[in-house]
């Protein structure tokens, strides 16, 4: 049956519903759902359908508690450096920023330095999709980069902070780089090593009242 002039045929509005729900970042309990994509050949008057299926809720939600516990558990090795401060790079992806400058702010990060990248570095010969398009490894994409000085005794919980905030699962979630920090100055008083470092509210004021 041919829809009215004008009017969208079923097919049509099922393939414009299912755009603009693959074009939203869905949450998890929304990628728990099995769901079915209309896709109109163009050679074809038939609708094809093509099925995606993802895990289960029960397999999800059981994946999601043990990857919870692998955040907790994310300790990086400083064993090899006695400097006292350490710069954490993260590559993430562009969208997933404002989570992530939010959650650093709830754990009293308050100086950070963002910018845009483009980057490659997708693993095991798989493709990262970024807007809707595939991208092998010689391809680069669009990316996030934030860069933070902490103290040692706040890299762990930075890393932790960042990897929570960034993470989908997917291919191109991105990757965080420790590296040891010499020194520290700040230019408008000339402070330099913790004094530098240190900002009022910050980390380590709530580290030593307790609230961190």
């Amino acid at each position: 049956m041919r829809a009215a002039k004008g009017q969208p045929s079923s097919w049509q509005s099922s393939s414009v519903q299912c755009r603009l729900l693959c074009s939203q970042r869905p949450s998890p309990s929304v990628r728990q759902v099995l769901r079915s994509i209309y896709v109109r050949n163009r050679h074809s008057s038939t609708p094809q359908r093509r099925f995606y299926r993802v895990p289960s809720a029960t397999s999800s939600d059981g994946g999601s508690k043990a990857l919870e516990k692998q955040i907790e558990d994310l300790t990086v090795d400083l064993s090899q450096f006695t400097c006292d401060f350490f710069r954490v790079e993260a590559i993430i992806r562009p969208w997933r920023l404002p989570n992530v400058v939010k959650a650093l702010s709830a754990r009293g990060i308050v100086g950070m330095t963002a910018s845009n990248v483009k980057g490659a570095g997708v693993q095991g010969g798989k493709k990262e999709r970024y807007s809707g398009v595939e991208h092998g490894v010689e391809d680069l994409v669009d990316k996030s980069k934030v860069d933070i000085v902490v103290q040692r005794d706040q890299v762990n919980s930075v890393v932790r902070t960042i990897t929570k905030a960034a993470q989908t699962g997917e291919v191109g979630d991105g990757k965080i780089f420790v590296l040891p920090v010499a020194d520290i100055i700040r230019v408008r008083t000339t402070e330099t090593g913790a004094d530098a470092e240190k900002m009022a509210g910050g980390m380590s004021d709530r580290l030593s009242n307790g609230a961190a």
